[in-house]
């Protein structure tokens, strides 16, 4: 039925149907890698500086700008596309080499450049990470390169890679 409809007022309007699916379809599609790039501690902190952050993926960044104003995890307001929830996102580490290391500790994760902005995640745990090693961030696939500031403060812009199959992808 929708597509005779379609057909029908295509034609009579002299126009063309595009749909936006928005997140629901795409969101899980996609995933943020960024290596470490400097391990600093600060007042009994650790953080893991990594080569982009805000400026590579701004929705987890987000997150944590609204929590630090509200200071309420479990009671913020969907605020698409901008903010769907604090726990929307699972941060995990992808070691560069092939060791196994069973410790783990808790980290803040910030991003190269020069704004307190720059958090993708805070006090989280995480297994005992290396300069070179990975940052693997889930649920990226949905606004996350057409929302990011990808230019800002001059820096690269993240790469993109768009996987058809295991041996079928397109770096941009």
């Amino acid at each position: 039925m929708s597509n005779k409809l379609i057909e029908k007022y295509k034609e009579k309007l002299n126009t063309r149907f595009i749909i936006e699916s928005g997140r629901f379809l795409v969101c899980k599609s996609g995933a943020y890698v960024t290596p470490i790039i400097d391990i600093k501690e600060s007042r009994g902190k650790k953080y893991l500086i990594v080569q982009n952050g805000y400026n590579g993926f701004f929705k987890p960044t987000i997150s944590e700008l609204i929590v630090s104003y509200t200071n309420k995890k479990d009671y913020l307001k969907m605020m698409e596309p901008l903010f769907t929830s604090y726990d929307s996102y699972t941060t995990s580490l992808i070691k560069r080499e092939n060791e196994i290391e069973n410790h783990k500790e808790i980290v803040t994760i910030g991003g190269n450049l020069c704004t307190s902005v720059d958090i993708l995640a805070k006090d989280i745990l995480l297994t005992k990470a290396e300069i070179n090693d990975l940052i693997f961030i889930n649920n990226a696939g949905s606004y996350a390169y057409s929302l990011t500031p990808l230019l800002f403060s001059s820096q690269e812009k993240p790469v993109e890679i768009y996987f058809r199959s295991k041996d079928d992808y397109l770096i941009d």
